[in-house]
Parts: structure tokens; C-alpha cells; sequence
């Protein structure tokens, strides 16, 4: 009877283990979702929707950045991104422990739309000329402590000038 006990004791305590593993006070962060790999027109719409978990439900912000393979800040090419660099900051709601959700984030090509991010077409700094381009995006989520999720790179994204 012990025994039994013991195993069955054993057992619960393995899946409530397993249950709380895939939680740590780093946060983490998956891709769920990519609505295109291509923008083409002005107020295209770029969405990724990702999932993250986090132990103290605590995440604060999301940072972001914008890698061109065209477009460069250094010197030996003269194409230029307006923006590459985003702070978003995550819309409250109630924290609990051992936090799961959906995450959210919208981008728009070319557009004034307050309720997105805005990406511009790469410009040539001397010609003001729009150019194709091939940029990835990296994610990384941040939380209340400074505690900072893997950083998350997007598949390649193409940018067909306007």
C-alpha cells in the first residue's frame, strides 16, 4: 500500500514538474504566426503573433530591430532606412504567475497609421531613389526585473520599392 502511495505521489510530482518546466524568470518567446514574407504596396501590412511565457508575469516590453541586407548604416553604401530600431511597449493586464499569452505586433509599409509600427522603403541618400529590399527582423522581450527572452530572428522579408 505504501508503495502505491509512494509511486502516485512519484507520478504527481513529475507532471506538475514537467507543467511549471516550460516556465523560467526569462521570459520566452516563439513565432505563432507571419502573415507574409513580402510587402508591396503602401499600407501593406506586416503581422507576427507570438507566444511567450514567463514565471513571474511580469513582461514589460518588446524590443525590436530591423536588419537590411541592402539598406546600411555604414559608409560604403549611401541607402538609408529612416527607422530601424522599435520600443514597444506591451498593453497592461493583470499579471499572475506562470504567465502564458499571445503577443501581437503590426507593422505598416509606408503608412501614417497611428495604431502601427511604420517601416519605410530604403532610400538612396543621394538621389532620394526608392530601392528593393530584403530586411529580418529580431524580437526580444523584456520584463519588469531587466530579464531579457533568446532574441528571435524573423525569416527574410522582402520590401518592393513604392
Amino acid at each position: 500500500m505504501n508503495a502505491k502511495i509512494a509511486i502516485l505521489l512519484g507520478l504527481i510530482s513529475i507532471c506538475t514538474s514537467c507543467n511549471k518546466g516550460k516556465y523560467s524568470t526569462k521570459p520566452q518567446l516563439s513565432l505563432k504566426d507571419l502573415n507574409s514574407t513580402k510587402l508591396s504596396f503602401s499600407g501593406d501590412q506586416l503581422a507576427f503573433t507570438f507566444n511567450f511565457t514567463d514565471k513571474e508575469g511580469d513582461i514589460d516590453s518588446l524590443l525590436i530591430s530591423r536588419v537590411s541586407k541592402v539598406c546600411s548604416d555604414t559608409a560604403d553604401t549611401r541607402y538609408r532606412l529612416a527607422k530601424t530600431s522599435f520600443f514597444y511597449r506591451i498593453p497592461p493586464f493583470t499579471y499572475t504567475k506562470f504567465q502564458s499569452g499571445e503577443l501581437k505586433v503590426l507593422f505598416g509599409y509606408n503608412t501614417i497609421d497611428s495604431n502601427v509600427l511604420s517601416l519605410s522603403t530604403c532610400i538612396d541618400s543621394v538621389t532620394s531613389a526608392a530601392k528593393n529590399d530584403t530586411s529580418y527582423f529580431r524580437f526580444c522581450l523584456k520584463d519588469k526585473q531587466g530579464n531579457l527572452s533568446d532574441t528571435f530572428q524573423s525569416p527574410a522579408i522582402v520590401f518592393l520599392r513604392n
